[in-house]
């Protein structure tokens, strides 16, 4: 069941298995789920750093330490996407579980900057 739905809440198994005529508390599938070695931990996720990252990072700081930044602007993005993020999945312990992502997804970009004195 799990291993077909591994993203779904014990909220939604439960749903899922009141359409089948099965009715089961959050607190039996839970302990269930434990008798079977299985839980909801967070999905592997990469690292948004590599350790060459880190090292050019380190460097270029370094590099630009004497600057005089009175006159620099410093600005950033990021984007909202409008999909649900997985935040856990229902895996036996020591599996590995992938989020599918879509390539390109809805998103609304945000871009700000800063400086000196501020915003």
């Amino acid at each position: 069941m799990v291993a077909q739905h591994p993203t779904e809440s014990l909220d939604q198994i439960g749903f899922r298995l009141s359409k089948k005529g099965i009715k089961v508390s959050k607190t039996t599938l839970r302990k269930r789920f434990k008798e079977a070695g299985v839980q909801s931990m967070k999905p592997t996720s990469k690292p948004l750093l590599t350790s060459d990252h880190i090292q050019k990072r380190l460097k270029w700081a370094i590099e630009h330490k004497d600057v005089n930044w009175n006159q620099v602007v410093f600005t950033d993005e990021t984007s909202f996407y409008m999909k649900q993020v997985i935040r856990r999945v229902w895996k036996k312990r020591g599996e590995n579980y992938y989020v599918s992502t879509i390539k390109h997804p809805i998103k609304i970009h945000a871009w700000g900057y800063f400086n000196k004195k501020g915003f």
